[in-house]
């Protein structure tokens, strides 16, 4: 998630005394009509903080309910193939329930190469499973870090082998934090080609603001 809010709720909630009204106290219509406003306001604030992903694709849905991963991961990354041909719609990549399991058990302060490479470890075998190169989906994952010896501050946790523009790629969706201290609610997505073992395609969330988040595109041909 991009953002939390927290919410004080002030004095309309009691009642004359100061208390909390017990059931069957009757409030004031002035009172009822300040709940009513001030009901619909918080509404408002908790939709419009709900995050830059869930923000930007609101008919994906995804849960928010934690797995458990192999190898000690508190996730379980997820490794497919399919036919698509996202070059159209780079968007519809469905990763975003796997993108929420991870950014509800890791913070920014977990990331560490360590961690990266588990994970690599873990989506290779699930790659060699699926009758894939494992290997290989391992080198383009590496092939998106400009210094692999360098604390990473996004770690790959879904990979679909697809098509772009007819040729095979993996898609690789990463989580990623803006700072140590933060959540990894933030997210890039790369196109890498099998065949050359470099990048096609990019799309980044730059960061959000409390309605939509900043998206950067990049060819890389």
């Amino acid at each position: 998630m991009c953002s939390k809010v927290g919410i004080y709720v002030p004095g309309p909630w009691k009642n004359a005394t100061g208390g909390i009204p017990v059931k069957g106290e009757e409030r004031s219509p002035k009172r009822k009509m300040m709940l009513i406003a001030m009901s619909t306001a918080i509404l408002t604030v908790i939709v419009l903080s709900a995050g830059c992903i869930e923000l930007f694709y609101p008919d994906q849905g995804g849960s928010t309910d934690p797995g458990t991963g192999p190898n000690g991961l508190l996730a379980d990354p997820e490794v497919k193939v399919s036919s698509t041909d996202y070059s159209e719609n780079p968007y519809s990549v469905p990763y975003q329930d796997t993108h929420n399991k991870f950014s509800a058990v890791y913070n920014g302060s977990d990331l560490n190469i360590a961690l990266r490479d588990e994970i690599m470890d873990v989506m290779k075998d699930k790659a060699d499973d699926l009758s894939e190169n494992g290997s290989l989906l391992v080198l383009c994952i590496e092939a998106t870090y400009n210094d692999l010896d360098e604390r990473p501050r996004r770690i790959p946790t879904y990979a679909e082998k697809c098509l772009w523009d007819n040729e095979n790629v993996w898609a690789i969706a990463f989580n990623r934090c803006n700072g140590w201290e933060d959540g990894i609610g933030h997210f890039d997505l790369y196109f890498v080609s099998i065949q050359d073992v470099e990048d096609i395609y990019v799309i980044g969330c730059d960061g959000c603001n409390s309605t939509s988040p900043i998206v950067a595109e990049y060819h890389c041909r």
